[in-house]
């Protein structure tokens, strides 16, 4: 996929995550990645901050990790560290 900013041209790559509870999802941004774990959820919550806030609180108590829930891209990093998603890796 390729988005166009003012004359420059970028490239936003799409990575293959896989949940820890079974499926996948595609996305190109932190954001987009907790917006669509967001709609897959049970629990969506009523904003995207306290769907973080909530995700964050049951990794703790199903395994103790510690997920930031300061920004998306912090949510993201300790959500694929702590094996809750991966990255799918590319084949060519």
């Amino acid at each position: 996929m390729t988005a166009t900013i003012g004359r420059a041209k970028l490239h936003v790559m799409i990575q293959t995550y896989h949940l820890k509870g079974g499926g996948t999802l595609e996305a190109s941004s932190p954001a987009e990645i907790i917006d669509k774990l967001r709609a897959m959820s049970y629990n969506p919550e009523t904003s995207r901050e306290e769907f973080m806030t909530k995700t964050a609180d049951a990794c703790q108590v199903q395994t103790g990790a510690v997920i930031s829930t300061w920004d998306d891209e912090s949510f993201v990093e300790d959500l694929l560290s702590n094996g809750f998603i991966s990255i799918q890796e590319q084949r060519h």
